[in-house]
């Protein structure tokens, strides 16, 4: 087994740095700042004793051949760095979370952040919070940048698992590269604080240890904890990441049939739990329950419907479309998968490689047991993704990556590969790829205000109102003691105690409403939005450009208006107000 890549250690020590700061923060109350630095600290004090008396190193595994990777990363860097931060959900809640972990988002806040999400885990968020506390929040989003980075050593690293016949071994770094550039929705979201992408190489090294577990053997209570520690991590990330890694961890125990004990399962118990029970103790003291609002049949919580919170947007239209819904929705339908209507073509591409594999390798005594296995729990993964997370890509972009995996392995071991035609061809994928992404960057963007960073905050003598995707601006501009309330709330809980709680909240009430708008006649869509839904504007107090806030572009401005309740509160929105930004309406974009 290859040592730990430095990016993979570092990486590790970012997100146990972010643990331990909101363990001090939420525990014993102490302020981020002073908890930041004890975290630092500690995990420094940890690396040196590893390093100096247990002798445990690290490795850059650096090759000449990684330069073309590094090549491609610097142009897709340049073209996106100067960009504006314009993305969708880090409008919406990626934001509000990072700066609110903890906060009373009842009492206080009220719900901020759409779709109920102000209670999802947020130590993804908190990672990004570190960098962008230090400096600053136009840079905060390096650590983006740097998890491609880490991907790319751990696809080196799985590579190298799988390639047990040590044939064309020349060739990983090329097949890597090319694997990680092939992913346009992960190149997609390098510039922005979504933190889909901190699952990959979390997941990726779950899998490359279970690869080197031998069959029938007794797992050791080290490699256990490391295991299941990065399993609650990744959970800690994002809940849905911890299906996936269960998924893994279950399919390899009877898949190799390892040997357990008792004292193995309460260790990987404790160490799923110890990463994700700060938040989940927080969203069971506010709403009841730990993973708030998901799975609500279970946990009950009055805050919610009696329900399971399904995104109804991303769902299987019927149950045999599972065997073939990589290929449906990557190439067929892409809006099943993915809002954006950007679907990878490498998710068709390599199921249908794995399966072609499975299929030659059945009954052949000199398969590569390592990649058989893959694909095995390549399957696995994708039931999981499909039943358990409606088969929504950005939830689960590990999976092709595994998929292309068990490709490159399968053609490094050919034994007339032209290596020169397979690097020139890598290479031209690598670079061809993410090229539609730079358009998305360029196009009416400016960098003028790339270093500004100022610390501008809007006084108000009131409360923010939030509706659809205005948390990103009103969390980056109120000043401290401000509360946000979310004003659609009820759009998305049916709860009784809920509906009853929003209508004493905001009825008659007058809110200060910042409108984050990303075109020009936004605003007046805005305006119409809101008195579909029985709010009225009672005045426009004042217009910002880039100029005064330093997170627009130079075409885009901010409205801030005070508005006021005056309709009768409805038991669920209109089909008109409900309806106002579908999907697929081309009014929207």
């Amino acid at each position: 087994m290859q040592k730990t890549n430095v990016s993979f250690a570092a990486f590790i020590a970012i997100a146990l740095t972010a643990l331990i700061t909101d363990y001090l923060v939420f525990f014993f109350k102490i302020p981020y700042g002073f908890s930041l630095a004890t975290a630092f600290l500690t995990i420094a004090i940890v690396a040196f004793i590893k390093r100096k008396f247990l002798k445990e190193h690290i490795s850059f595994n650096f090759q000449k051949a990684d330069i073309l990777f590094f090549l491609v990363f610097l142009i897709i860097f340049c073209f996106e760095i100067g960009a504006p931060l314009t993305a969708y959900d880090e409008a919406n809640y990626h934001i509000y979370l990072q700066e609110n972990a903890f906060t009373d988002k009842i009492n206080f806040d009220y719900f901020a952040g759409k779709n109920l999400n102000a209670f999802l885990f947020p130590l993804g968020d908190r990672m990004f919070y570190i960098i962008r506390f230090l400096i600053g929040y136009r840079l905060g989003v390096l650590l983006s940048y740097f998890t491609i980075i880490c991907v790319y050593y751990q696809v080196k690293k799985l590579l190298s698992c799988l390639n047990t016949k040590n044939k064309n071994k020349k060739l990983i770094p090329f097949f890597s590269a090319a694997i990680v550039f092939t992913q346009v929705i992960l190149i997609l979201m390098t510039h922005s604080y979504y933190i889909d992408s901190f699952s990959i190489p979390l997941i990726l090294e779950i899998v490359i240890q279970c690869i080197a577990l031998k069959n029938g053997q007794k797992i050791s209570k080290k490699k256990t904890l490391y295991i299941s520690l990065l399993a609650g991590i990744a959970g800690a990330i994002k809940v849905t990441n911890l299906l996936l890694a269960l998924a893994i961890i279950i399919a390899t125990k009877f898949i190799k049939k390892i040997k357990v004990n008792f004292a193995t399962i309460a260790i990987s118990f404790a160490a799923i739990i110890v990463p994700i029970a700060p938040y989940a103790i927080d969203n069971f003291i506010q709403t009841g329950s730990p993973l708030y609002p998901y799975y609500n049949k279970i946990f009950q919580s009055p805050y919610f419907a009696d329900e399971n919170f399904q995104d109804e947007r991303f769902n299987i239209p019927k149950i045999l479309s599972f065997f073939v819904w990589p290929i449906y929705t990557s190439v067929f339908n892409p809006k099943y998968g993915d809002n954006s209507g950007i679907i990878d073509a490498t998710w068709a591409i390599g199921y249908i490689a794995i399966l072609v594999i499975l299929r030659i390798n059945i009954g052949r005594k000199d398969k590569n047991k390592n990649a058989h296995f893959l694909i095995y729990i390549s399957l696995i993964c994708t039931i999981v993704w499909v039943f358990g997370l409606a088969g929504y890509m950005r939830y689960a972009m590990v999976i092709p990556i595994m998929y292309l995996a068990v490709l490159a392995c399968t053609l490094m071991e050919i034994k007339k590969l032209p290596q020169k035609i397979t690097c020139i061809t890598l290479a031209l994928i690598a670079i061809i790829t993410p090229l539609p992404t730079v358009e998305r960057y360029l196009y009416g963007r400016s960098a003028e205000n790339f270093f500004k960073d100022k610390n501008f905050k809007i006084h108000i003598d009131g409360v923010w109102g939030v509706i659809d995707d205005d948390s990103f601006l009103t969390s980056m501009v109120r000043e401290e003691g401000t509360p946000i309330y979310n004003l659609d709330v009820y759009q998305n809980s049916t709860s009784e105690l809920t509906k009853n709680l929003t209508r004493e909240k905001i009825e008659g009430k007058e809110f200060y409403m910042l409108t984050d708008n990303m075109l020009r006649w936004y605003y007046s869509k805005k305006v119409k939005y809101l008195e579909m839904n029985g709010w009225q504007i009672e005045e426009l107090i004042h217009s910002y450009d880039s100029k005064e806030m330093p997170y627009l572009t130079k075409y885009d401005y901010a409205y801030l208006i005070k508005v006021k309740y005056v309709g009768t509160f409805p038991d669920e929105p209109t089909y008109e107000a409900k309806n106002f930004f579908p999907l697929n309406n081309p009014d929207y974009y």
